[in-house]
């Protein structure tokens, strides 16, 4: 299994990485992240990561699960998910494999982001631990994310439908927030427990908490089980 996984993964690799598509989306992502992290220093008297990742995430929301469509809705359109299907390889197999070809684009991405506080550290004294903590928080929201994009990637060949619909998912994920706000008792615990960004906020802030990171194994999880049945289909 895990030789017919490394051969999707680099089939993926050599699409991203020896085509324009992950060095634009890596720059557009760093270009983004640099101009958040030049205002955050311009208007705070004081370094504060914590805004800067409550910032970045907003742009992981939209940017994963573009990069995420092409996973199926590509093959589906050119014919070759059908070679893929005939080929010895499992369902799982594929999934994996292109799973982890989209997430080493966003790996490359958030290694680039060490950069900002790598400067900082010149000039004043970071909490590392912390820092730590909202990196690894960064990188599992962008992990699920991703497993959400590449579900709609599954559902149609359409990379356009799936984009759209991707970002409105993780938008409605975003929105679920202001439900916990609006609501008490039983509903708000459960809206508290199913939104992603107030797990995600327990990273920024430095908290790191069990319960968030198996929310987070268990939405990749997911994702990979809701696409390998849709692609069985």
């Amino acid at each position: 299994m895990l030789n017919q996984q490394i051969t999707v993964l680099k089939k993926e690799l050599y699409t991203y990485f020896f085509t324009p598509m992950a060095y634009i989306f890596i720059g557009i992502l760093l270009s983004v992240s640099g101009i958040i992290f030049m205002n955050i220093l311009q208007y705070n008297a004081s370094v504060n990561m914590t805004d800067f990742f409550a910032a970045v995430s907003k742009l992981i929301f939209i940017f994963c699960p573009l990069l995420a469509i092409r996973c199926f809705a590509e093959e589906k359109r050119t014919g070759t998910i059908e070679l893929l299907k005939t080929a010895p390889l499992t369902s799982l197999d594929i999934v994996i494999g292109k799973y982890i070809g989209v997430l080493s684009v966003f790996t490359v991405y958030v290694s680039f982001l060490f950069i900002f506080p790598l400067v900082m550290e010149f000039y004043t004294d970071l909490y590392w631990p912390e820092l730590l903590c909202q990196f690894s928080g960064l990188y599992l929201l962008g992990a699920a994310v991703i497993g959400f994009g590449m579900i709609f990637s599954a559902v149609t060949e359409n990379q356009v439908i799936a984009g759209i619909t991707a970002i409105f998912f993780t938008l409605f994920l975003l929105f679920l927030s202001f439900l916990v706000e609006n609501n008490s008792g039983i509903l708000r615990e459960l809206f508290k427990e199913l939104t992603i960004i107030i797990h995600y906020n327990s990273f920024v802030y430095g908290l790191l908490e069990l319960k968030n990171i198996i929310y987070f194994v268990m939405c990749i999880v997911f994702s990979i089980f809701v696409s390998t049945r849709l692609l069985e289909l």
